[in-house]
């Protein structure tokens, strides 16, 4: 159907299928109206309740003539054409996939640290995107939340530019004297699209393409899920560009068995990865407690094990002897590795964690030492914290890991090509 700018010149073929778009969203509705909300285009309106009735008729792909009579057609088919104009309904009369799949991601609001959105900031070095997910949790619920929360609690440490030079301040670090990512410049994507009821490896699969993306800006990416099943599409992009070694941060090796009907979840997520062909090796740090087998001797020669007391006793000599300096490594952080003084809001916590000082100089170590192409923050679950402890952890995890990574990159204004970027948006 060809694009209409007015109602009369776009007339309505009442064999012509729609659906409502799949980035709606609904703020208000009272008796006479609805407000909406599009999540991708961040356009909102005010709608009739007549409107708004005659929008929610096309839940599913219907036809114009099924749901508008034909003794109403014509006085109708004005409010159906505002409807297409402003992208609430969507032509749906060829088999294409829904709308809801077409979108890879949504504008949140606040970004993280208020770094602008992605299509707003041109160029930037780092790219955040949110992973809402935590279906690949087998113990509980609530990691999809982290996302949101974090960003919405990371006012007191605000990205902010210098009034000289027009370059981003970054954050002075008290321990170290000295100040992160100064010059770094920040762009928030949003979230990946979350389709309630969709089977797992069609959220996957838009992960990676939102993935892709990322990396095809040159931008080091900054994932937050979610639960840690989200690092495997991850993972797969990067790894077919060149061979990959992964740094697995975790109290658990989650190298379980790949499950009926649970294929895809946080226990087996690193048996997963590990049968990509580019993933050079895996090597799990901080694990620790008690187990029903031997982990740490019994496992593929692609797959070692630092306990966390290893890294409490020797620091981080025994895991750099096993990544080969200046190897690309992906960075995957389970906010469990640390001990659950520092992080009590997880789905999984462990005693006796790494501390995080251990932390964070095992991030800056894995920056000296490897070429870090993208890091991840999973299992944060504050709906398990009394107080706001995790989320502050949280955030200066995030922090030093960034710094960690572009600890080998020079900040560059120009990098990529931010149509990329804004692509992924529509």
């Amino acid at each position: 159907m060809p694009q209409c700018t007015a109602a009369s010149a776009c007339p309505l073929d009442p064999a012509t299928r729609l659906i409502a778009s799949g980035s709606l969203a609904l703020e208000a509705v009272q008796p006479d109206f609805a407000i909406v909300y599009d999540t991708v285009s961040r356009r909102r309106l005010r709608l009739s309740s007549s409107l708004y009735e005659l929008l929610l008729a096309f839940d599913g792909r219907r036809g114009i003539g099924e749901v508008v009579p034909g003794e109403l057609f014509e006085r109708l088919a004005p409010q159906v054409t505002k409807l297409m104009q402003v992208g609430f309904l969507v032509d749906h009369t060829t088999d294409t996939p829904t709308d809801a799949a077409e979108h890879l991601l949504t504008t949140v609001s606040p970004t993280l640290f208020r770094a602008p959105h992605a299509r707003d900031s041109g160029y930037a070095d780092v790219a955040v995107v949110g992973v809402p997910y935590d279906s690949g949790s087998v113990v509980r619920s609530g990691s999809r939340l982290a996302p949101r929360d974090l960003r919405a609690r990371a006012a007191d440490q605000e990205y902010r530019l210098d009034l000289r030079t027009g370059r981003p301040m970054g954050w002075y670090e008290v321990e170290r004297d000295r100040r992160l990512l100064e010059g770094v410049t920040i762009a928030d994507w949003g979230d990946v699209r979350i389709v309630h009821g969709e089977a797992p490896a069609d959220l996957f699969d838009r992960v990676a393409r939102v993935a892709a993306r990322v990396i095809d800006t040159l931008a080091l990416p900054l994932f937050i899920g979610g639960d840690h099943s989200i690092s495997y599409p991850i993972v797969d992009v990067l790894q077919r560009v060149k061979p990959l070694h992964v740094v697995w941060l975790d109290a658990h090796t989650d190298f379980g068995p790949l499950m009926p009907r649970a294929a895809h979840n946080h226990k087996n997520v690193v048996r997963r990865i590990l049968s990509l062909p580019g993933v050079a090796q895996v090597v799990n740090v901080g694990h620790r407690g008690y187990t029903a087998s031997d982990k740490v001797n019994v496992r593929p020669p692609s797959f070692s094990v630092v306990p966390a007391a290893l890294i409490r006793r020797q620091g981080v000599a025994p895991l750099l002897a096993r990544v080969p300096a200046g190897a690309r490594c992906y960075v995957s952080i389970d906010i469990d590795v640390l001990d659950p003084v520092y992080a009590p809001g997880t789905g999984t916590p462990t005693p006796g964690g790494l501390t995080l000082d251990e932390l964070k100089d095992t991030l800056r170590a894995l920056g000296e030492h490897c070429d870090l192409v993208g890091v991840d923050l999973v299992e944060v679950n504050l709906l398990m914290d009394p107080g706001v402890l995790t989320e502050i952890t949280a955030r200066q995890i995030m922090t030093v890991a960034l710094a960690a990574a572009m600890a080998r990159r020079a900040p560059a204004a120009g990098r990529g090509a931010i149509s990329h970027a804004e692509g992924a948006h529509t």
